[in-house]
C-alpha cells in the first residue's frame, strides 16, 4: 500500500493538492475527516495522484 501526501490546508481555507497546488476543494472547520483519500483535479489519464485529507474540529 503506498503512503500518501497530507492535503495542504491554506489560510483561506482552501484545500490544495501537495503535489501539484491545485485547489481541490474548501473546509468550513466545522468537520472532522480523518483519512479521506482525493484523486486531484490535475490528476491526467496515467498520470494521477492522490492525497489524504485529515480535518479537526477547531477549539473555540
Amino acid at each position: 500500500m503506498e503512503i500518501l501526501k497530507e492535503a495542504i490546508i491554506a489560510p483561506d481555507k482552501k484545500i490544495k493538492c501537495p503535489i501539484c497546488g491545485k485547489t481541490n476543494g474548501i473546509v468550513t472547520g466545522q468537520e472532522i475527516v480523518r483519512n479521506y483519500k482525493i484523486r486531484c483535479r490535475g490528476s491526467r489519464r496515467g498520470l494521477e495522484h492522490y492525497f489524504v485529507l485529515n480535518t479537526e474540529m477547531e477549539e473555540k
